[in-house]
């Protein structure tokens, strides 16, 4: 079952390491259990969000980039310009963070959330909700180790809601 709990263990690690921390059991308990293990439940969550916010700017001064555009033009014309989802830039070449699990879902978010927004209106700017799961969702679906899962599921056949109504 490994290629279910690393998958897990993953994203875990990155919720204990972010402001969503709270929603995992096992960090409220550490939590709850005071001391030491208080002291480093605080700490993950702090250095977590500080690392994310750190992305996020980088993000903003184009250093890091995340999702493709949902403007086809648009990503053509930065793919065409050498650009790369999910990279950092190095230079004038774009080296993917893909692989860089755990973080690599910490910067991915966060490059979402600073970059997504640009190309939506404004309604759409503001339901915050929707961008974090849009980002969290392209993120996982560009992770290797789900890219079998993620063919399937787009390969597979979404059946038309009005069929079958007379």
């Amino acid at each position: 079952m490994s290629f279910v709990r690393t998958p897990i263990n993953l994203m875990k690690f990155a919720t204990e390491r972010s402001p969503a921390a709270p929603l995992l059991q096992e960090w409220r308990r550490d939590f709850l259990a005071g001391g030491e293990r208080r002291d480093m439940a605080i700490a993950r969550v702090m250095l977590g969000t500080g690392f994310a916010m750190a992305m996020y700017e980088a993000a903003l001064d184009g250093r890091i980039t995340g999702a493709v555009p949902p403007d086809p033009a648009k990503a053509r014309l930065m793919y065409a310009d050498g650009w790369q989802p999910y990279s950092i830039k190095v230079g004038e070449r774009y080296v993917s963070y893909s692989r860089l699990d755990p973080f690599s879902s910490t910067i991915g978010v966060a490059a979402d959330m600073a970059t997504l927004p640009t190309g939506l209106t404004e309604r759409q700017q503001e339901d915050k909700a929707m961008l974090l799961v849009a980002s969290i969702m392209g993120n996982l679906a560009s992770k290797t180790w789900l890219l079998g899962l993620s063919s399937f599921v787009k390969a597979w056949p979404i059946p038309d809601a009005t069929q079958g109504i007379g």
